[in-house]
Order: C-alpha cells, then structure tokens, then sequence
C-alpha cells in the first residue's frame, strides 16, 4: 500500500503536516481515521503540531483526536510541539486542556529538558 510504501504517509497525515486544512477536512469527512498511525505511531495531529499548523490542529481537536497518543519516541502531540519549538501549536494545545480535554498525562511527562537545544546528555 502507498501508506506502507511511502514510510507511513498516508494522505490525512501528509495533509496535516503541510497545513492543508480543506484537504483535511475533506478527507475526515470521507471517513479517514484521525488517529490512524504511521510506522512512527505519529499521529495527524502529531504532524500538524510539529508543523505549527493551528486551524489544522484545531479542526482535529474538534473532530475528537487524541490528545494522549504517543509516537514511537513517547511523546503526545503537546511534548512534540515542544521539542520542536512550536509555540503556537502548545498554546492551541493547551487551550484544549482548559476546554476540558484530557491532556494531563502529556503535560505531566513533559520536562523543559526535552527542548533544551545544547543538551549534551
């Protein structure tokens, strides 16, 4: 398949990683999962978050994606928006905290080492 071909790639996530919110949305609507995983276990909302693109991670948000979800190196959209110092994908993310959506467990297993670019460890 194209997904197992292109490394995980399917449309829905090369949507979300590019900030294409029509082709996002339209592919939700045909029935695409919105939690479906690459071979990395990330996630479209990982990508959107990585990205900074917020309609994106908005619009998955209110489509019901999940927020606790861990990609292959453990982290939740919220630590991956961190590490990639995207902060308006943490303040939208956080925003969905406030609003009631669980995200504890991503903020509890965040540290601020994890976005610490000369971290020599």
């Amino acid at each position: 398949s194209f997904c197992a071909a292109s490394g995980g790639w399917g449309d829905l996530h090369l949507a979300a990683a590019t900030g294409n919110l029509n082709l996002v949305k339209s592919l939700v609507e045909k029935g695409y999962d919105i939690d479906e995983r690459m071979m990395d276990r990330s996630t479209p909302l990982h990508l959107a978050a990585a990205n900074g693109w917020v309609p994106v991670i908005d619009y998955l948000m209110e489509k019901g994606a999940s927020l606790d979800v861990v990609d292959v190196g453990g982290l939740t959209p919220l630590q991956k928006a961190l590490t990639t110092q995207q902060q308006k994908s943490v303040q939208a993310l956080s925003g969905w905290k406030a609003k009631g959506v669980n995200a504890d467990r991503a903020m509890q297993a965040t540290t601020f080492r994890d976005m610490s670019p000369d971290d020599d460890s």
